[in-house]
This record gives C-alpha cells, sequence and structure tokens, in this order.
C-alpha cells in the first residue's frame, strides 16, 4: 500500500488493470484515476501506463472535481477520447490538447507559493515562500490542504522523488540521484519512493538498466 501526492491515471491496453484500499475493495477497469493522498495497491496487467498528474494543475483540478469517490474512472468526455488501439505513450495526446482549454480554479498565491517551494523544502523556505505572496506558513499550508487535497510537505516530497527519479532515468546511481535530489542518504530516498510510489529505487531502476 502506498500513496501519491500526486493524481494518478492508470491506463490498461489489454486486460483491466486493478486498484484496491486499504479496506480490500477493488476497482478495476482500462481507464483509473486515484486521488493525490489515498492508500491504494496496484494490480497491473502486461501493458500499463501510469500518469500523474499534478492536483494545482487545470487538468488536475477537473479531475478532482469530476471523480466520482477516492478512486474511480476518467470522466466518460475524456475516456472517448483516448485510442487505446495506437500506441499505449500516445493514448492522452488528444486529451491534453482537448484540456487546452481549461484553466486552473487554484488560488494564483498557492501556485506562485508552489514555484518557489520545488526549490527547497525547507523549513526556513516555507515561511520565505509563504511570506512573498502575502500569506503566512501556517495559511499556506492549509490553503494547499484545502485547495489539492494533500499536505504541502508531501507534494514537496513528491517533487523532490520527481528530481531523483529523472537522475535514475539519465543513468545515475542510486546514491548519486539521491544526492542530487537533496535526500539525506540513500536509505532515505528509498523509505520516501516505497512510501509514495510503493517499489524502492532498486525495483524502479531495474528496467532502465
Amino acid at each position: 500500500m502506498h500513496a501519491h501526492a500526486a493524481i494518478q491515471i492508470c491506463l490498461s491496453a489489454y486486460d483491466t488493470a486493478v486498484l484496491e484500499n486499504p479496506d480490500g475493495e477493488k476497482v478495476e477497469g482500462h481507464t483509473l484515476v486515484i486521488k493525490p493522498g489515498i492508500e491504494h495497491r496496484l494490480f497491473p496487467n502486461s501493458k500499463i501506463m501510469l500518469v500523474f498528474v499534478e492536483p494545482h494543475s487545470a487538468f488536475g483540478q477537473y479531475l478532482l472535481r469530476e471523480l466520482d469517490g477516492d478512486i474511480g474512472k476518467l470522466p466518460s468526455e475524456i475516456a472517448d477520447s483516448i485510442d487505446m488501439n495506437g500506441p499505449l505513450e500516445a493514448a492522452l495526446d488528444d486529451v491534453f490538447a482537448l484540456l487546452g482549454i481549461l484553466r486552473t480554479a487554484v488560488d494564483p498565491r498557492l501556485v506562485q507559493a508552489l514555484w518557489h517551494l520545488k526549490k527547497s523544502a525547507a523549513d526556513r523556505y516555507f515561511s520565505e515562500a509563504a511570506a512573498s505572496v502575502g500569506l503566512s506558513a501556517p495559511r499556506l499550508r492549509a490553503l494547499a490542504k484545502e485547495q489539492l487535497g494533500v499536505p504541502l510537505t508531501k507534494l514537496l516530497a513528491w517533487h523532490q522523488l520527481n528530481r531523483a527519479a529523472k537522475e535514475l532515468a539519465g543513468g545515475a546511481s542510486l546514491a548519486d540521484a539521491a544526492y542530487a535530489a537533496g535526500y539525506a542518504d540513500q536509505a532515505h530516498f528509498t523509505r520516501s519512493m516505497r512510501s509514495l510510489v510503493g517499489v524502492t529505487p532498486k525495483e524502479a531502476r531495474r528496467p532502465l538498466i
């Protein structure tokens, strides 16, 4: 069981994928969606693509409004525009074009503060980022939880993990990826990835070798 700080879309080309919550309840389908911060386990088939959507993005806000429950399926107007017969990595191309007209409803102060906080998650920087948009640090944290559905600290941990994942994809060793992303050590990197993604960095790196 693990929980993402982003919205996850599971596209399954052949057999249905299955998502299970901590109570053992399961949802299966070809276009599954799970809200941020919701613990789950994924049982994929042999061909699946995972797409992670930032909750403060226009697409993310749309999904949070339209999703019925914590784990569900893509809205039909989106699912119907997905071509599951072509290359899976191109399945969402038309969707992204369609959603280009969307605008996020997230407070612009929060969006600006997130841009600052992607640089550093230090407690000192929380106060600086909040002050730069006219908010206190507690109000910034509360606003993030209210509008994005996850604590701000978890969202920043997700961004840190994303930096490390990009280093791994670029050929860095586990230790070098951990250092580049700002983790205390490789063990810290491993604990964070297991908590946020459900696999260890070693397991995630295996397909890249």
